[in-house]
Order: C-alpha cells, then sequence, then structure tokens
C-alpha cells in the first residue's frame, strides 16, 4: 500500500475551508454595500465640490483590493486567508 502524498487535502482541511468560505462571503456582501454607500457618497461630493474626496478613493481603493482577495480565496486560487487573518496592507 502506498501512502499518501503530502499534498492530499484532508476532509477536515476543507471542512474548516468551507467555514472560512462562508464567512468571508458574509464580508463580501458586507464589502459590497459598503461600495454602493460609498459611490453615492462620493458622486454627491463630486457633483457638489466638482471632485473627489481623496481619503475615500484611497479607502475604496484598499475595499476592492479586499474583495479581490476574498474571490482568490473562495475561488481557490489562493491558499492565503483576506484580512483579518493576513494584515491590510497586503490588500
Amino acid at each position: 500500500m502506498s501512502e499518501p502524498a503530502a499534498t492530499e487535502r484532508k476532509i477536515s482541511d476543507d471542512l474548516i475551508r468551507l467555514v472560512y468560505m462562508f464567512l468571508f462571503l458574509i464580508a463580501m456582501r458586507i464589502s459590497c454595500s459598503l461600495i454602493c454607500i460609498i459611490a453615492l457618497v462620493q458622486f454627491i461630493i463630486v457633483i457638489f465640490s466638482r471632485k473627489g474626496n481623496p481619503e475615500i478613493l484611497k479607502f475604496s481603493e484598499g475595499l476592492s483590493s479586499y474583495l479581490k482577495n476574498i474571490t482568490r480565496y473562495l475561488d481557490y486560487n489562493t491558499e492565503q486567508k483576506p484580512w483579518p487573518f493576513s494584515s491590510w496592507e497586503n490588500t
């Protein structure tokens, strides 16, 4: 009988990942709602001041990157869990 390869995943690892995936799906829904609010606020700011708010732009850029990292984790493109399991600067 041959021993299982070191790269084989255990079913318990997959179940733990499923829990993380569920939590990140919740975080993704919240983040998408935030993006809608940010877009509306930024639109109102642009209407009145004719330029965007740089702090909001910086935050929304980080949030967009965070959503990308969540998607990469959910799609099995990476094993690295997004924030809060890694630093926000990695987003």
